[in-house]
């Protein structure tokens, strides 16, 4: 295809459940969104095929990209050694290649850990090359001076002038800013600078620990229910709501999260409302994995240090 808008997430095995109900949300939200959507995956981690037969039983419209990571070497070799990025989160480098794809008028780059409650029309309107909402502080909420790679919309200024080849030069040995992280929203917080970026409204990128921050501000009693929390983001005409951190189709790890339940309630809801056999087939199959994972990490910490399992040590255990 050439020219258009042209949608796209990085996906892995683990992440497939959460793409379906990211794409079929959008485009229950979106009736008119018939963009092709590029389902992006590491030749680090190729999705199964079962993970592929799944998206093809459940979405519209998709295109599977496979990164080569040959190209993302200099790349992997900059984060292991600047940022001291863990080798599991590599793959997430893959979606630089979205940067280049210069067949297109305008990239709209979704995470898929993300549930579309509204019209993303918007987004096509954006104006500047580079295009995202801002990120917000742990502590306060308050908004951070850098930006979250949740959504991002790429102009085609960018698209027709962006080569992989040309990223390890222009990172130098510049180091992220604190609290970016250690993948691919470190390295583009460098790359766009606060001046060259657009940002778009938060209603775009609706964060899970966004919402429970200001739940606790609100006139609502609190624990909220799933719909008191419906009502909640309608009121604040929320487009997009980001499940960061441990993601609804997984067992809860941290205590913390147990927090986020009711509005991970969602997700459950939706995932009801627009899975067929083969997905509730792979999330018991993760589930299982899912289990037996987290079983070795407890084992694995209470043999370095026998009585209490460190949760520090057990979120490394279990890739977080």
């Amino acid at each position: 295809m050439s020219g258009g808008t042209v949608l796209c997430s990085v996906v892995n095995d683990g992440f497939t459940p959460g793409f379906v109900v990211m794409e079929r949300s959008l485009r229950e939200t979106n009736p008119d969104w018939d963009f092709p959507i590029r389902v992006i995956h590491s030749s680090l981690n190729p999705l199964s095929e079962q993970s592929i037969a799944v998206i093809e039983d459940h979405c519209d419209n998709v295109e599977f990209v496979l990164a080569d990571d040959r190209m993302l070497r200099p790349i992997h070799t900059y984060a292991r050694e600047v940022i001291k990025t863990p080798e599991r989160l590599f793959p997430a480098f893959s979606i630089l290649e979205a940067f280049q794809w210069s067949d297109a008028d305008q990239v709209i780059a979704l995470d898929s850990d993300m549930i579309i409650l509204g019209s993303l029309e918007p987004l096509r309107h954006a104006v500047r090359p580079f295009n995202a909402c801002r990120a917000r502080m742990t502590i306060g909420n308050e908004p951070a001076g850098f930006f979250n790679t949740g959504v991002m919309v790429l102009n085609r200024s960018l698209l027709q002038g962006f080569h992989l080849w040309d990223i390890p030069t222009m990172l130098g040995g510049r180091k992220p800013k604190r609290g970016t992280g250690k993948a691919d929203q470190a390295i583009l917080n460098i790359l766009f600078r606060n001046e060259f970026v657009g940002y778009l409204p938060q209603r775009f990128n609706y964060t899970k620990r966004s919402l429970q921050f200001d739940l606790e501000r609100s006139d609502i009693q609190l624990p909220a229910t799933t719909d008191e929390i419906r009502d909640f983001m309608a009121a604040r005409d929320t487009r997009v709501f980001h499940f960061v951190g441990e993601k609804p189709w997984n067992p809860k790890i941290k205590y913390s999260e147990l927090e986020h339940e009711a509005a991970e309630q969602i997700w459950h809801d939706a995932v009801y409302r627009y899975g067929k056999p083969s997905l509730f087939a792979l999330l018991e199959q993760l589930r299982r994995q899912w289990q037996k994972r987290l079983v070795a990490a407890v084992r694995q910490s209470r043999a370095e240090k026998p009585g209490l399992v460190d949760e520090a040590k057990l979120n490394v255990g279990m890739g977080m």
